[in-house]
């Protein structure tokens, strides 16, 4: 038995064995071995440090994953923190998640970024993530974009109204289905508030010919 008892650090040993016996053939025979002493360490790769949101209208929400991967052999520990002091503008981002998290070998681990512009204009904060990789043990994260006013969107609905919508889609007929479709749809437009930046819509129905509701 041979045992190989690794030091403290990283490095590659070699040794030779003569090994005597009365075999006439081959009295003596020599064996070399080689060893490696490894220490496992974990590796922090963050894969974006700038997470540019562009342009976001008011109203809106953008939120991009700050993705933190562990390509060592041992488990990475992780801190995701705001740096200091805070900027102003963090404010626009209504969700920085953050905190920490234990990452294995060969995974990852996702942080979500959400930015809600609430104002006009151009926005820049930072994040810092640390952790126990020896050789890079911190980065920091840039998070930008831009508010913009919202953009009007002028709408159709087209809706067939022949009459094979009177007949049944699962628990309801078509027609029910085609009613809480079109009023989802409508909810989710932006109401006119004298701003001039309200959604439009127009309903047309259509059987074997078509009108303007």
């Amino acid at each position: 038995t041979i045992r190989y008892p690794p030091t403290a650090s990283e490095h590659t040993s070699m040794c030779d064995l003569v090994v005597s016996s009365n075999d006439p053939a081959q009295p003596t025979l020599n064996c070399t071995f080689c060893s490696k002493a490894h220490h496992p360490v974990p590796i922090m790769v963050v894969e974006k440090t700038d997470l540019d949101y562009h342009d976001v209208e008011l109203g809106f929400s953008f939120t991009k994953p700050l993705i933190i991967r562990n390509d060592g052999d041992a488990d990475l520990t992780v801190n995701v923190t705001d740096v200091s002091p805070l900027p102003v503008d963090a404010a626009q981002w209504s969700v920085r998640e953050q905190g920490a998290a234990t990452i294995a070998p060969g995974t990852n681990h996702v942080f979500k970024e959400t930015f809600t512009p609430g104002m006009l204009g151009s926005y820049l904060t930072q994040m810092t993530v640390a952790g126990n990789d020896l050789v890079r043990p911190s980065a920091t994260v840039m998070l930008h974009g831009n508010g913009i006013a919202p953009i009007p969107i002028d709408n159709v609905l087209v809706m067939d109204r022949s009459g094979s919508m009177s007949e049944a889609a699962g628990t309801q007929t078509k027609i029910q289905a085609l009613q809480k479709a079109a009023n989802l749809y409508i909810d989710l437009l932006r109401p006119e508030t004298g701003s001039g930046m309200g959604d439009k819509i127009g309903m047309v129905k259509y059987n074997d010919a078509n009108s303007i509701y």
